[in-house]
C-alpha cells in the first residue's frame, strides 16, 4: 500500500473556518493516511523530516498557494533538490487557488480527499500509478543571497500585481469575488484618474537580467514568473514559448499604462508582444529593484534595494485527482 501523509495547515482561511481537520480526513481515510495539523513553519518542517526519514510515497497538502510554497521550500531544503520526493497533491484550501487548478486538481477539498480514498484502494505501489495520473512540472527557485533567504514555489510577482494584491488582502474580506472587482475597479479607475489606480500603474525602478542579456529598460509596470501558464482570474498572459527551451514562463512590461488597458484583451490572454516587453521561457533572471515582491501569494516587502535571482528549481511530480 502506498504510503501516504497529509499536512493539514490550520492557519489556512477554508481551515480556520472548519474547511478540513483531521477527524474529517480520518473518518474519510481511516489509517490509510498519516496526518499532521501544523500552525508553524517548524511544525511543517518536523512533519517533512519525519515523512522523509520513513520514506512516504505522496504528500497531500491542506492549505492555500502559500501553504504550498512553505511545504515545497521546506520539501526542497530537507530532501535536497536532487532527492526523492514523494509525489505531492496540492488541495484547493485557499481563497484564490492557483497551483491545484493547473495540475489539475478538481473540486473542494473534501471531494478530493474522497477521490484519493478511491485511489489508495486501487493502487498499491508507486510505480502502478497510472502515468495520465501524473504530472511532472518543475518549481521556480527564488534567491535573495544578501538576507540569504531561499524559497520554492510557482509564480512570483513584481509591480502591478503585487500592488493589487497587497490592497486585496488590505480589503480584510479575500475572496474570488474581492479579486474580481478590485482588479476590475483598479484598470477602470486609471482612465478616470483614481489616485489608487494611479499608484498602482505606476512603474517601478528595476535592472534586471535574462538568461545573461541585460533587459534594456530601467522601469516596468509588471514582473510576472510562473511555471503555469494559467494564472489567477481571467489572466493568461504568456506568450506561446519556444517548445525546445527548458525554463519558467516570463513576463516584463515597459510599455506606458495606458497602452497596456488599451490592449488588455490581448495581453491578457497572451495574443500580443509588445516592444518594451519580454515574454517568453527564461532560465535566470536576476531582478535588482526598490520595492517588494510576493511569491504564491506570501507577500514580502522590501523598502531598500535588493536583488533576487529567480532560477528554475527541481521537477516534482504532481498527482492529478
Amino acid at each position: 500500500m502506498l504510503k501516504c501523509a497529509i499536512i493539514i495547515n490550520k492557519n489556512a482561511k477554508k481551515n480556520r473556518s472548519g474547511g478540513l481537520n483531521k477527524d474529517k480526513v480520518y473518518k474519510i481515510l481511516k489509517n490509510s493516511i498519516e496526518i499532521f495539523e501544523t500552525w508553524t513553519i517548524e511544525e511543517t518542517r518536523s512533519a517533512i523530516t519525519y515523512i522523509k526519514e520513513l520514506n512516504f510515497d505522496l504528500l497531500v497538502g491542506s492549505g492555500g498557494d502559500g501553504t504550498h510554497h512553505v511545504i515545497l521550500t521546506e520539501m526542497c531544503t530537507i530532501y535536497g533538490e536532487n532527492g526523492n520526493f514523494p509525489i505531492y497533491l496540492p488541495l484547493k484550501g485557499g481563497t484564490i487557488n492557483f497551483a491545484a487548478p493547473n495540475i489539475p486538481v478538481k473540486g473542494s477539498q473534501i471531494q478530493t480527499i474522497e477521490r484519493l480514498k478511491s485511489f489508495l484502494e486501487q493502487v498499491e505501489h508507486r510505480l502502478d500509478i497510472p502515468k495520465d495520473m501524473l504530472k511532472k512540472n518543475r518549481i521556480l527557485k527564488l534567491v535573495e543571497e544578501e538576507r540569504k533567504i531561499l524559497r520554492y514555489g510557482f509564480a512570483v510577482i513584481m509591480g502591478l500585481p503585487y500592488k493589487i494584491t497587497k490592497l486585496y488582502y488590505a480589503s480584510g474580506n479575500p475572496s474570488p469575488s474581492t479579486a474580481f472587482n478590485l482588479t476590475t475597479s483598479i484598470i477602470g479607475g486609471y482612465i478616470v484618474g483614481a489616485k489608487r489606480s494611479i499608484d498602482a500603474f505606476q512603474p517601478i525602478d528595476v535592472d534586471i537580467e535574462i538568461d545573461g542579456e541585460k533587459y534594456p529598460y530601467k522601469k516596468c509596470l509588471l514582473l510576472v514568473a510562473s511555471v503555469f501558464p494559467k494564472l489567477v482570474l481571467w489572466f493568461e498572459p504568456f506568450y506561446k514559448e519556444d517548445k525546445w527551451k527548458d525554463g519558467y514562463y516570463l513576463l516584463v512590461f515597459s510599455e506606458p499604462a495606458l497602452e497596456a488597458i488599451k490592449r488588455i484583451r490581448a495581453l491578457s490572454k497572451g495574443l500580443l508582444r509588445m516592444q518594451k516587453s519580454y515574454n517568453d521561457l527564461a532560465e535566470t533572471t536576476i531582478v535588482r529593484a526598490d520595492s517588494g515582491y510576493a511569491m504564491d501569494g506570501e507577500i514580502f516587502e522590501r523598502n531598500s534595494p535588493f536583488e533576487i535571482k529567480i532560477l528554475k528549481g527541481p521537477p516534482i511530480t504532481f498527482l492529478r485527482i
